[in-house]
């Protein structure tokens, strides 16, 4: 006989469950990628070289017109600067006055990760910057000027680039959205939970 379970729901005894039949697990094996000669991959290294440079080219195109655009409110209300309107119309968050990127920036940002993936490999715990700042500066100052240098230089640039991809990059609307929505319903279900636990005041 089906139980109604304090939930509300229906259960059924096991024993009166009817099994029409036995899954059979399948796999699906992946289609091996076809392999390439070096002039393909070469060719198909060239064509992502050109849409990219294409796609840097329109974008900076766009930053002109919406620059200009800019201008245009500043002069039609000038209570606020350029930027403030490009940060209002761009929906950006307002970000701290950006540190210039340093050469012992780029040195910890390197050591730092190959010392946690040594780390992790070992079974050991990630550990932050701050943690191994002791360590880090010792290393740099055994180091000689041509070394910082010869070490730095790369990771200067990728960390550049990554601060501009932060700065400028595309907006992913489902995902922004998908968060508001998160933590819109965080905070309802905090406050309904606040709202249930408050005693009741006598009237």
């Amino acid at each position: 006989m089906p139980v109604v379970t304090e939930a509300g729901v229906l259960q059924f005894d096991n024993k009166a469950r009817v099994v029409t039949g036995k899954r059979v697990a399948t796999s699906r094996k992946r289609k091996a990628a076809p392999k390439l000669s070096k002039e393909e991959r070469e060719h198909r290294q060239q064509e992502r070289n050109a849409h990219k440079a294409k796609l840097q080219s329109c974008i900076a195109d766009v930053h002109e017109i919406i620059s200009r655009l800019m201008e245009c409110l500043h002069d039609e209300f000038p209570e606020h600067s350029p930027g403030y309107y490009h940060q209002f119309v761009m929906q950006q968050p307002k970000l701290p006055n950006e540190k210039k990127i340093t050469q012992w920036m780029a040195f910890t940002s390197l050591e730092a990760v190959k010392d946690n993936n040594a780390q992790e490999a070992d079974g050991g715990e990630h550990q932050r910057v701050s943690g191994l700042s002791k360590l880090l500066s010792e290393r740099w100052n055994t180091l000689s000027e041509e070394e910082k240098d010869a070490l730095t230089t790369d990771r200067m640039k990728e960390l550049e680039e990554r601060r501009k991809d932060k700065k400028h990059g595309v907006r992913n609307v489902a995902l922004s959205a998908f968060q508001d929505m998160h933590i819109t319903m965080t905070k309802v279900y905090e406050e309904v939970r606040s709202n249930t636990d408050r005693p009741v005041s006598d009237p």
